[in-house]
This record gives C-alpha cells, sequence and structure tokens, in this order.
C-alpha cells in the first residue's frame, strides 16, 4: 500500500525468501551511511493512546470536528468498508500485517469481512458480526444485494449472502487479482464505477456481472492505495509521492482497440507533495537522506500517502464541494485540495488550507489508510492506529531502529479505528435504507444530494435488471436540473440496455457541456447509429471538443474531424481522442500506413498485441530459463508499482520499459544503470518522464540475478532484444566500481 513507503522507481526488486538482512538497505546507494538525523534525545515519545487520548492530539481546520464512528474494540487492523443498503458498515481487517519487524507470519489466514451495525440509531456503531474469518490479507471489498466481493491473498472472490449469513463457497472471480509484490503494491480498493464496471487501484482489469457471471476486461493501471470518483464519474488516484492525481475524461474514454488504447496518458498531476506535519517525523524510512525532513524534523514531501476521497455532498461549506482528501501515513495527517478544470477539462488542484493540513496529529500511530465520503454527508477515515508504516520490503536499519526506540512494533492487542470528519453543528444524513424499496422507488435516489447514495440506487437497479422502470429513468434524464440524477439516470438504462437514441438526443441538445460530454460519448454506443447526422452538424465548445473528435471518428466524419484537430492542435490529447472513435479496421490501416499521418502512427505503434509477440522467435536453452528466471523475479518484487505489470509505466511514477531505448538498444548502459541507479528526468522514445525519485542502485544483486531481470525485460511485451549474460554484468560491475552515485539521465541518454 502507498499508505505506507515508497517503491524504487525504474526496475524491478527481488524479495529475498529469507530476511537474512533488512531489504531497505539493499536499496540503498553502496556505501550510504544511516545516520541519524535527530539526536534521539530531542524525539518526542510516541505512547499507544486510548480513542479519547487520539481525538485530542487532531488538530482539524476550523468549522469542522472529528468524532469515533465505531467503539474501537470492533476492530482490528481495518484497511476498507462499504456501507450495504440496510445501512450496515462492512470492514476487510488485515490483521497479519506486519505482526512483527521481520512480518513473519504475515500469511497467517486471520483476516476478516466483518459487519457493523448501529443497533440505536444514534449514527454511531456498536455492534459487530463476523461475516468471513480466515482470509489472507484481505485488502478491498464490495458488497451486492445478494453478495460480497472480497479479496482473500491473492484472488478476488464473491460469496452469496443471506443479510450478513455467508451463503454456500465463495467462488473465485480471478485467481490472480492481486499477483506480484507485496501488500503494499497490490490491487485494492474496488469501486463501483457510474459505468456499472468495479475499477480497482494497482490493478490492469474491471469487473461487472452479467447474466449472473462476472466477468472481467482490461483497463488500465491506476494509482497504488485507494480509488475515488467525483460527481461525473472522473476517477482520483494516487502513489506513495504523489498525492492527487485525476483522470481528464470518464474512464474508458479513450478506449478502441485492446492493442492501441494503452498508449494514452491520461492523468494529471494536482498539487506538489509539500506537507506540514505537526510532529515531528524521524520515522520516515531514509529520514538520513537530505532533504527528507526539515530543519525542524518534519517530512518535507509526501512519502507515504494513502486512500484518496472525493467529497460529493453539501454538508461541508461551499469551498470544500468538489474537494480531494488523502492521508499521509508518515507525517500523520489529511491533506485537502479543490479541484478546478480549464475550459478543455483538464483538473488542477489547489489546497484549501495553506500551510497546514486539513487534519493532522501529533500521534505516531495515527494511520489514516483509506477514506470515503460517506452517505451521512461527512468524510470517514479508517485508522489503522498501527506504528509500523513500512512493509518488511523496504525496511532499512534506519527505520528498524526507530521503531525500536518508540516501542511502535509492539501494537495493542485490538489496533483500528474508524473516524468521521464532518461539518460542526450540521446535522449528519440518516444512512439510507434502500434494502426495501421496490425499483420504482429506488429511482428518485438516483437525484439523491449525496453521491454515495446515488451510486448505491443505480448499483441496485441494475443488478435488478428490472426494465419496467425505465419510463422513470427516461424522464429522470430529461427533467433532473440538478444532484447529477440525469447522468446516473442515464447509466442506469445503458446498465440494462435499455438507453434509447432520443433520450441521447436530448443531452446532446442541451446547454450543459457536462451532459453534452455524455451524450457524445454514449453516442459511440453500437444503437445509435441514426445520431450521425447530429454529430456531424454539432459545434462544439472547448469543452465538449474531445468528446466531439471521438464521436466524429466513430461516424466516420474524417474530414471535419481533422480539420478540427488542426484548428486545435496546440491541445493535449486531441489526436488520441480521434483514434479512440475509430474502429478496429481504421486503427490497423493507419498503423499499417504511417504516411498518412506520422503523429497517428506513432500513437498506434503496437506495444503489446498478440500479432507482435507471434513475430518473435522463440528463445531456446539457457536464454529461455533466464528468461523465465526474471520473469519470476518481476512478478515477485514491486515493479509493476511504476512500471505495470505489461511493462508500460504509469503516470507519474515510472517510465515505460516497452519501447524503451533504456531498456533494447544498449545492454551495457542498461547493466549500468541496475548496478548504480538513475536519476531523472529522463527520455524515453520521445516523451519526457520526471519521477518523482531516484531508481535506487541494485549492485547487491547478483550477476546472475540482474542478467536474468534484464532477459525478461528486453523480451518481453513487444520487446526483442536480445538476452543478457552474467558475464557482461560481471564486466560491467568491474568497469564501473569507481561509480558512487547513482547516474544523471541527461548525461548518459542513450
Amino acid at each position: 500500500m502507498n499508505m505506507f513507503k515508497k517503491a524504487p522507481l525504474f526496475l524491478p526488486i527481488l524479495l529475498s525468501l529469507t530476511l537474512h538482512a533488512q531489504e531497505g538497505d539493499k536499496r540503498d546507494k553502496e556505501g550510504v551511511v544511516q545516520k541519524d538525523p535527530i539526536p534521539s534525545h530531542l524525539i518526542p515519545p510516541s505512547p499507544l493512546l486510548n480513542q479519547q487520548e487520539a481525538l485530542d492530539s487532531f488538530q482539524i481546520q476550523p468549522g469542522f470536528v472529528i468524532e469515533p464512528l465505531v467503539d474501537e474494540s470492533l476492530v482490528h487492523m481495518p484497511v476498507a468498508l462499504q456501507v450495504d443498503s440496510a445501512g450496515r458498515v462492512w470492514i476487510a481487517e488485515m490483521r497479519s500485517y506486519m505482526p512483527n519487524l521481520d512480518g513473519t507470519g504475515e500469511d497467517i489466514p486471520n483476516g476478516r469481512i466483518k459487519v457493523l451495525e448501529d443497533t440505536n440509531e444514534d449514527g454511531h456503531f456498536d455492534k459487530a458480526t463476523i461475516f468471513l474469518d480466515n482470509l489472507v490479507l484481505p485488502r478491498a471489498l464490495a458488497v451486492t444485494e445478494d453478495g460480497c466481493l472480497f479479496t482473500d491473498g491473492i484472488s478476488l472472490n464473491f460469496i452469496q449472502r443471506d443479510g450478513i449469513v455467508p451463503v454456500g463457497e465463495a467462488q473465485v472471480v480471478d485467481a490472480k487479482y492481486a499477483t506480484g509484490g507485496n501488500p503494499e503494491h497490490q490491487a485494492n480498493a474496488l469501486t463501483y464505477a457510474h459505468n456499472n464496471w468495479y475499477y480497482s487501484a494497482k490493478s490492469l482489469k474491471r469487473y461487472r456481472r452479467v447474466d449472473g457471471e462476472w466477468i472481467s476486461e482490461p483497463t488500465r493501471m491506476r494509482g497504488q492505495w485507494g480509488l475515488a470518483k467525483d460527481n461525473l464519474g472522473r476517477l482520483f488516484f494516487n502513489s506513495n509521492s504523489v498525492s492527487f492525481l485525476s483522470d481528464q475524461f470518464p474512464p474508458e474514454f479513450f478506449r478502441s482497440s485492446t492493442d492501441f488504447w494503452k498508449k494514452v496518458s491520461t492523468a494529471e498531476r494536482l498539487t506538489d507533495s509539500r506537507v506540514y506535519p505537526i510532529r515531528m517525523t524521524p520515522g520516515a524510512n531514509r529520514a538520513y537522506n537530505l532533504g527528507t525532513l526539515d530543519k525542524d524534523g518534519k517530512l518535507v514531501k509526501s512519502t507515504a500517502i494513502s486512500g484518496i476521497s472525493v467529497y460529493r455532498d453539501t454538508l461541508f461549506p461551499t469551498e470544500f464541494h468538489n474537494s480531494v482528501f488523502s492521508g499521509e501515513t508518515v507525517g500523520d495527517l489529511i491533506q485537502n485540495i479543490v479541484i478546478a478544470r480549464d475550459e478543455y477539462n483538464k483538473p488542477t488542484g489547489q489546497r484549501t488550507t495553506g500551510t497546514e493540513e486539513f487534519l493532522a496529529s501529533t500521534d505516531e500511530w495515527f494511520l489514516p489508510c483509506s477514506s470515503y465520503s460517506a452517505p451521512d454527508g461527512s468524510i470517514w477515515v479508517i485508522d489503522m492506529n498501527f506504528g509500523i508504516t513500512q512493509h518488511r520490503a523496504y525496511m532499512t536499519s534506519y527505520l528498524r531502529r526507530q521503531y525500536e526506540s518508540r516501542n511502535l512494533h509492539k501494537p495493542a492487542p485490538n489496533n483500528g479505528r474508524i473516524y468521521r470528519m464532518k461539518a460542526a453543528d450540521v446535522e449528519l444524513r440518516k444512512l439510507p435504507i434502500l434494502a426495501d424499496k421496490s425499483p420504482k422507488e429506488l429511482v428518485p435516489y438516483l437525484a439523491h444530494p449525496n453521491g454515495a447514495t446515488r451510486d448505491m440506487a443505480q448499483r441496485i437497479l441494475v443488478e435488478y435488471a428490472d426494465t419496467r422502470v425505465t419510463r422513470e429513468l427516461r424522464k429522470l434524464v430529461t427533467t433532473d436540473a440538478s444532484n447529477y440524477g440525469w447522468l446516473h439516470a442515464a447509466w442506469t438504462l445503458h446498465g440494462l440496455n435499455a438507453l434509447d437514441t432520443e433520450t441521447v438526443r436530448h443531452l446532446l441538445n442541451q446547454d450543459d457541456p457536462d451532459k453534452i460530454n455524455a451524450a457524445l460519448e454514449f453516442s459511440t454506443g453500437d444503437s445509435h447509429h441514426s445520431l450521425s447526422a447530429a454529430i456531424g452538424a454539432f459545434t462544439p465548445s472547448p469543452q465538449t471538443l474531445h468528446a466531439h473528435l471521438k464521436a466524429l471518428a466513430h461516424f466516420e466524419h474524417t474530414d471535419q474531424a481533422l480539420a478540427l484537430i488542426s484548428t486545435h492542435s496546440e491541445q493535449a490529447r486531441v489526436h488520441e481522442a480521434y483514434l479512440a472513435g475509430l474502429s478496429k479496421k481504421n486503427l490497423t490501416a493507419i498503423a499499417k500506413d504511417p504516411s498518412a499521418n506520422q503523429t497517428f502512427a506513432q500513437l498506434l505503434k503496437p506495444r503489446n498485441s498478440g500479432k507482435n509477440k507471434k513475430k518473435l522467435k522463440p528463445l531456446k536453452g539457457e536464454a529461455k530459463a533466464s528468461f523465465q528466471r526474471g520473469k519470476a523475479v518481476y512478478a515477485a518484487a514491486a515493479c509493476n508499482g511504476c512500471h505495470g505489470a505489461e511493462g508500460a509505466g504509469m503516470d507519474y511514477l515510472g517510465p515505460p520499459l516497452v519501447d524503451s531505448e533504456w531498456v533494447t538498444k544498449d545492454e551495457k548502459l542498461l547493466t549500468k544503470i541496475l548496478l548504480k541507479g538513475l536519476q531523472g528526468p529522463l527520455k524515453v522514445n520521445g516523451k519526457d518522464y520526471s519521477p518523482p525519485a531516484a531508481m535506487p542502485a541494485m549492485g547487491h544483486f547478483s550477476d546472475q540475478q540482474l542478467a536474468d531481470v534484464m532477459t525478461y525485460i528486453r523480451y518481453s511485451w513487444g520487446n526483442s532484444a536480445k538476452p543478457v549474460t552474467p558475464e557482461t554484468v560481471k564486466q560491467v560491475r568491474a568497469e564501473t566500481a569507481e561509480q558512487s552515485q547513482a547516474y544523471i539521465a541527461s548525461e548518459i541518454q542513450p
């Protein structure tokens, strides 16, 4: 989880099966001295506080209060939650996370899915029931009307339920949902999107149940720990050192052929990484590196960002509407920014609280791992109340000393708290009880002032699959003027396969650019061919430009689209928007004939297509064995944390390994980088990348291990460079023995 710590940013790290040394020490440059930056006598103590003492440690922005949602005795190591349609709270408890500083026993199946109830309806939950037990590190769940999606180890599973009683055996939805890496870098945060699919952070798949069967499809990798959406359905996420990232458009806006869509970068970084703790933070890993802490011993930049939420209600003061929250667990704080979008929908963020945080604590045990925009109009915060913020895979000797010196590695038998942050002197909403509502009674809830309630009503209606309410849904699309009921009604119709052309046409004829963008997106569905003339006659505004280009491409208004691109060529992603609307046949034609348009052809250069894979000559003998060993290294380490499971890279984290001259051009240069590290910014295939931290040296690996992992990445995902031998690594190791610092990318660009 990126709520815990910083991972390397360029190539995989091998996680030793035996903990013969601090794994984090291996990631430092050779010769680094882990000197304590703060004398021990100056560091304040970190006693384990009771809940009232913890509340007293908080500083929250004026006009807000924080209070317990649950009696702390009812929860233990919670990491995720969801509210069901009966007003109950379901939580996932990852009880075996880092049971000690060596992480031994982490695979013990003692995790739980638990259900919390408010028996006296006073707004605080006072009863807990175990729904599932004996799970391995469950980190995500999603409740349906008839069951529960949940994680168990690396698998995603679904089990039927009768109320809060499981029924029958769980079925495996995806046996490889969270393969590779460790709990800091595995799929999590199942989120029901506007388009009726479940998305996850740290995942290349999305999920949906169709006719009773769970299906999955490829999607792009997003974030590290936590996922959220705004009122228009755009996804928000983050990474360990980047607090806030946002898609510019809805989730699958750029999706066309699966051979091509992954190449589009859609995320925007919303703010810098500056943080403002109110306590000294020596428990930051590698705090001994210059610039990690300020002169007062406080964290300067985010390094352990956690779950994210978008406030989707109206009970907060107006300036906090459309704002985003995210925790920083080393800094013991929660940040808040307000989102603004320019005329082309590009997002930016601005801090609402200046050089203070929305919430900060002097309690080093405060570990705000997840947050949610709740149905009661507040923000719910899960606090693991756990002193170890760093997984063993990145533990350094320095950090181990820090934990031991303040007894942070000795938790209570029942650590974990759930809070809510709410506007002071404002009455919260009652949790919605929708379980007993008929489909017709559910429709008005699609326009409820609270976003979580709207989501719940939409999900239930789509699950019920009752098309007898299509008339009411179409009426809501055409009459709703607020609260986004029109959008949820439209997506509900879409989920029922009942979104008719006239409803889409109505949205297209509105003055609201959000409604027009939705109509343009819906128009590219297969059932709306009659909209071609209307799309061709439509005059876009800047806010509707990208969606209009996609629709023009879909209806093959080629000349009009190309003229529009020419007029707006300075705008980012206009070429990609056009390509997103093309059929696979037309995409393939452009890729095969680059003379038609070099920009389009470059964007469509296949990176991971099945055809490209088939052209590669199979490796044999030792080269094949080395490839397989390297693949195992890549899967076992946190490689996909920055480069993705398919080497495509991740926005604002790590550059791609696919089509990268750094990977395929010169094996000796690549070996140097692995041995000594690399400091960005850098260019890959003509594109600029600025990873938030340097790639650490990996010289502690054996010659064979480095050769294996290089062989794997140089011959995967369409790459076709020759294997690397351990003899090459040995030679380069000797040649670079005097190099004591990471290489500067601009000085060794291939």
